[in-house]
């Protein structure tokens, strides 16, 4: 029997020995995003260390292997984001909508139908049909705010994240009627609350979001002078387009990314009082949980006035975007 180990900082170390997974992972569109960061921005012009695609893929399917999904949805979550483009959901600063992230769902089908994938579902008895859309799996993917896979493993792999709460978030999460559902009020509030703190100091904030900036302008000016193509960000990795890029004597590329080198100096002002260098806005991301008491599910929103309005709170904060003033 095919087999491969897994040693995880989430899961621990673990086997997969399912042969279509281990036939997945070894092909060459899944390699593909084992260098694809998921910050977007590479580590090079990051404040912090990226984990990577690929690992929140693996992830993403052995949560749901822990939490009893079929084969079906386990598999669905190891491609759900095989479409990924290079530097990640930065892309869609240079092409799509970047509140809504988008673009490697849209292009996933027609990512995955020019590759090997679908002759190595058919040959374990699969059909690419069963397996390629996240949406008709509502534990692995659900619209915002709801708890799913995807959304836990991000999460719990993410440098904000207390990593005190990995395990016992793990242990109280159960799969209920094609939920996922904690086991406590308690469990609940602490997921919710510590995926509002990586909102506020991760996603949600000035120094990340102006670096995706910055590089997202380096992206778009290396694709206007023909530094590099479209397909160079849908088809390969990181290291392919960054190579090309920090090649270049473009003057945009270089300019933008120069601005990366280092500590960015900044301070954030009311666009009312103060005239900002850049306003910027981003997807605002917040979870709601369901929890089990009595016998019975409820939404923590709406049993914590606390969190309800910690969440009203970043959102209009997020709605007002970022506005900032550059310092030399």
């Amino acid at each position: 029997m095919k087999y491969i180990r897994i040693k995880d900082p989430i899961y621990g170390t673990t086997d997969v020995n399912s042969s279509v997974a281990v036939d997945l992972i070894a092909s060459e569109p899944f390699r593909r995003l084992r260098g694809i960061a998921q910050y977007g921005v590479p580590d090079k012009y990051h404040r912090v260390k990226n984990f990577y695609v690929s690992e929140h893929a693996m992830g993403t399917m052995l949560l749901l292997r822990m939490k009893g999904a079929l084969i079906t949805t386990q598999l669905t979550g190891l491609l759900h984001d095989i479409a990924a483009p290079a530097f990640k959901h930065l892309t869609e600063w240079v092409f799509g909508d970047r509140e809504r992230e988008e673009i490697s769902d849209k292009n996933r089908k027609a990512f995955v139908e020019k590759t090997e994938i679908p002759r190595i579902l058919a040959k374990h008895g699969f059909d690419l049909e069963q397996v390629i859309h996240p949406e008709q799996h509502s534990l692995l993917e659900l619209e915002l705010p709801g708890v799913c896979a995807d959304r836990v493993d991000y999460a719990l792999r993410d440098y904000a994240m207390d990593p005190r709460l990995v395990r016992p978030t793990l242990d109280n999460l159960t799969a209920i009627n094609g939920n996922l559902v904690f086991k406590t009020k308690e469990a609940a509030a602490s997921f919710g609350y510590a995926f509002l703190h990586c909102q506020k100091v991760h996603w949600g904030s000035a120094e990340n979001n102006l670096r995706w900036e910055y590089f997202a302008d380096a992206v778009k000016s290396a694709l206007k002078d023909k530094v590099i193509r479209k397909e160079h960000l849908f088809y390969k990795c990181d290291a392919y387009v960054l190579a090309r890029m920090e090649a270049s004597n473009d003057i945009g590329v270089i300019s933008n990314l120069g601005m990366l080198n280092g500590k960015l100096r900044f301070r954030e002002v009311d666009p009312e009082v103060e005239e900002p260098d850049k306003s910027l806005k981003k997807k605002f991301r917040w979870v709601d949980p369901l929890y089990m008491s009595h016998g019975k599910v409820h939404r923590l929103s709406r049993a914590d006035a606390e969190f309800k309005a910690n969440v009203g709170h970043l959102k209009a904060q997020s709605e007002r975007g970022i506005h900032v003033v550059l310092e030399n």
